[in-house]
């Protein structure tokens, strides 16, 4: 079923997270208004482990402040919507306001943040150039 992020980039996910594969390479989280939401909650055990596992996780707009709300960007350089509402968003749990870059998207450790999805060219570099390819 197709899905569209506030900004109106429409994708037909490959997967749902109730049957996301183990062998896949990156978790692209696009932007909406559902990320303050109990749903989007049950998203904070994905992210975790993608992240134990050393695989890329993409943060579009306010899928950046949820990523926030967890502490996730507490040790990365990160963009967003803005800082104010990283802020709003995390509250007590973003604590690195020094991380924030006032840049369309950001790459630091295996985290991408972008502040919106017209910045798709820089979201597509920075999260597919780090991803191993196989040869044959």
């Amino acid at each position: 079923k197709e899905v569209c992020s506030i900004g109106g980039f429409r994708t037909i996910p490959d997967y749902s997270f109730r049957n996301l594969p183990e062998d896949y390479a990156a978790l692209i989280l696009i932007g909406g208004m559902q990320w303050n939401t109990p749903v989007a909650e049950s998203l904070v055990p994905i992210v975790t482990k993608a992240l134990q596992q050393g695989k890329i996780v993409g943060a579009i707009c306010n899928a950046a402040s949820f990523m926030a709300a967890h502490g996730f960007l507490n040790h990365v350089k990160h963009t967003g919507n803005t800082k104010e509402q990283l802020k709003l968003w995390g509250k007590e749990n973003y604590t690195n306001e020094n991380g924030y870059i006032e840049k369309q998207c950001v790459y630091d450790k295996n985290i991408v943040t972008a502040n919106d999805i017209w910045s798709f060219v820089e979201i597509y570099c920075s999260c597919y150039k780090p991803i191993p390819t196989k040869t044959l």
